[in-house]
């Protein structure tokens, strides 16, 4: 009961902070959508990968996406919801290819479907972790994950940050040239690591790795001001904040730290979701921009995926 309770509190918590983040622009940007339009769709990126794949452009994928969506179009569908993926659509720094998504909403539009998308980032270029090895994430253990294109790295690392909200504005240039764009979804599942489990360490959380470090520090100096009063909420004795690290386990004695880092990352995905809502609408101003999270929020345990906080 204890750990229900604990869910429910969490989900209310960061529910009401993306309320008080989006919930007046939200209400702005609803005056935008069609009034008389709603959006009923089905999951197609165009070929037959799942996401967040994709499927390779051939010399026959404009006549056989074009079935497709004419299909779901006799189905009685609207709109179309589909997805890009960075680790297929940045495959060198800077160097970006939207063909995939190009074709499938200029035949969409052709066939009478609006196209909502959904944005991947979990699954990075390989030349993330190549050029940029200090923002591996890291677990408490102090072990480092290579990723398999998945999990990426840490977007607490300002090279990380900056490659992923780039991807989120040269995704939303590349639809907004389209007529049928419907809408965003910034973020599938908002978790820390998403999409790989990384069950050879025990208990694993993340991040640990030094950016995220640095971050924790600067919200306590803002939550605490200072070192004294640090101190007596800790059960501790620092005399410098570089001292102070992210705790890796809780205990009975100092809890209040535990409790620190754990509103720490939720208020921390709180402020990531802005950052990447912020990249997208200095593109778009108009359309429909969203995100969902895993389940239903209320009965939906936080800790579901590896290293979720």
């Amino acid at each position: 009961m204890p750990s229900k309770i604990q869910n429910l509190k969490f989900y209310l918590l960061f529910t009401l902070s993306l309320l008080i983040t989006f919930g007046v622009q939200g209400q702005k940007e609803y005056e935008n959508v069609e009034k008389d339009f709603f959006p009923f769709s089905v999951w197609y990126s165009g070929g037959k990968a799942r996401a967040p794949m994709l499927s390779k452009i051939t010399a026959n994928s404009e006549k056989e996406w074009r079935a497709d969506l004419q299909q779901i179009k006799d189905l009685g569908f609207n709109t179309v919801r589909t997805w890009v993926e960075w680790a297929t659509c940045e495959p060198e720094p800077g160097k970006y290819n939207f063909d995939n998504l190009h074709l499938l909403m200029q035949t969409a539009d052709e066939v009478g479907l609006k196209v909502f998308i959904q944005i991947y980032v979990d699954s990075a270029p390989d030349w993330v972790a190549l050029l940029h090895p200090h923002a591996l994430f890291e677990a408490q253990s102090g072990d480092k994950v290579y990723p398999q294109s998945a999990p990426g790295a840490c977007t607490d690392n300002k090279a990380i940050e900056d490659a992923v909200l780039n991807f989120y504005s040269e995704t939303a240039k590349a639809a907004t040239s389209h007529p049928n764009l419907f809408g965003w979804d910034l973020w599938s599942e908002p978790h820390i690591i998403n999409w790989a489990s990384i069950d050879y360490i025990p208990n694993v959380q993340f991040c640990f790795c030094d950016a995220t470090q640095n971050r924790f520090r600067e919200w306590l100096k803002k939550k605490y001001n200072s070192l004294e009063n640090i101190n007596t909420a800790w059960h501790r004795n620092f005399t410098d904040w570089a001292q102070i690290e992210a705790p890796r386990f809780s205990t009975i004695l100092s809890y209040t730290d535990f409790i620190d880092w754990k509103t720490f990352i939720y208020e921390k995905l709180v402020e990531d979701m802005a950052a990447r809502y912020n990249a997208i609408r200095k593109v778009d101003a108009t359309h429909l921009i969203t995100a969902h999270a895993v389940g239903a929020s209320l009965f939906q345990s936080p800790h579901v995926g590896a290293g979720a906080t």
